[in-house]
């Protein structure tokens, strides 16, 4: 079996935490609800306090779990997927994101070479998919304003 990084306590939490938390947000509402009824405003105080983080660090620990390392979300159909790619879930989800990225900034961008500033005009193909380099700038041809 491999040895979670955090170590027992927090493979623990990480497993179940997602299930208890809430539910001990549950409870210390309730007991907000108690308080709030007899008056006694310190109670109050506490519970509410105590059952908002044990609702907001749940809520995290189920969005760690969910949306973990190795899956995302297609930005253009909003599956799930895992491992892979970076934005989308397919190659027909990608054509998509590229067609919307053209549309809307143009086919082409201009692009700033830091060290010497001479502007060349690179696709926003070659910038989504392989990436630019500063070194690759030179295959482009220079931005004519």
């Amino acid at each position: 079996m491999k040895r979670h990084p955090g170590g027992k306590m927090a493979k623990f939490w990480l497993q179940y935490g997602g299930f208890i938390l809430p539910a001990l947000a549950g409870y210390q509402f309730y007991l907000f609800y108690l308080a709030y009824s007899a008056g006694d405003w310190l109670y109050v105080a506490v519970h509410l306090f105590a059952g908002l983080v044990a609702l907001a660090v749940g809520v995290w620990i189920i969005k760690l779990r969910w949306f973990g390392k190795g899956r995302g979300r297609c930005i253009i159909c909003q599956k799930v997927y895992n491992e892979g790619r970076e934005m989308t879930c397919s190659d027909e989800c990608h054509e998509e994101l590229v067609r919307r990225m053209v549309a809307q900034f143009g086919e082409f961008k201009k692009v700033v070479r830091q060290s010497t500033g001479v502007a060349y005009r690179v696709p926003i193909r070659d910038i989504i998919e392989p990436g630019v380099r500063e070194q690759e700038l030179d295959r482009y041809p220079l931005w004519e304003d």
